[in-house]
């Protein structure tokens, strides 16, 4: 909990207590939430497109995904955070649809778990900030209100988590909070690997079909 974001841990610590193998607990957790990301990814497309078999095709596309596979059959904190950042996203949209700030409350708790899974959510967080303040429902200074209550929500509980964190004896800086990381130079290693990565995005072909 001093180096990883807690979410995570947590989930598991709890499943744990509720007497589930820790082993199992992380299988579980994988399964459920694929089946909610491509479920809710297919449900909201069939939503913008009106069309079922567009969305069943979007199920299997990320069913068949190789990055997608491997991240949600590995004992890691990103199927928690894509899940919960793609359900903050959809509400959002419903948000500035409609203008209901139940929904902008929903996604505002949904991407601090976002943000409690994975640090780097706060892109995330913040993207979601700027598109309230642009695109949310109202005057002006009505969406700036509801912008600034997003990022109290959003950022409330992962401040409270560093505070407790650093606070602790001897504990290991946060991994994915540090400073001296050279982003620049880190640059043009990422622009070889893209081309790779998004060949390696192709679906994997089902026997058979």
């Amino acid at each position: 909990l001093t180096s990883h974001p807690p979410l995570y841990p947590l989930t598991l610590s709890a499943l744990g207590l509720a007497g589930i193998d820790l082993i199992s607990a992380a299988r579980w957790v994988d399964i459920v939430t694929f089946g909610l990301l491509t479920f809710l990814s297919a449900w909201y497309f069939q939503r913008l497109t009106g069309s079922k078999w567009l969305a069943a095709g979007l199920a299997l596309w990320l069913l068949s995904s190789p990055p997608l596979v491997e991240t949600y059959t590995s004992v890691f904190a990103e199927p928690l955070f894509l899940t919960t950042g793609v359900a903050s996203s959809f509400l959002l949209v419903e948000y500035t649809l409609s203008g209901r700030r139940s929904k902008l409350l929903g996604a505002a708790i949904l991407g601090a778990l976002a943000l409690l899974a994975r640090y780097p959510a706060i892109a995330w967080v913040a993207a979601s900030v700027a598109a309230t303040a642009i695109f949310g429902a109202g005057t002006g200074r009505r969406r700036i209100v509801n912008a600034g209550a997003f990022a109290v929500v959003a950022f409330f509980p992962v401040a409270v988590s560093v505070l407790w964190t650093t606070s602790q004896p001897g504990a290991e800086p946060t991994r994915s909070v540090q400073s001296s990381i050279d982003l620049a130079g880190q640059l043009p290693t990422l622009g070889k690997s893209l081309a790779s990565v998004f060949w390696f995005w192709r679906p994997t072909r089902i026997p058979g079909i």
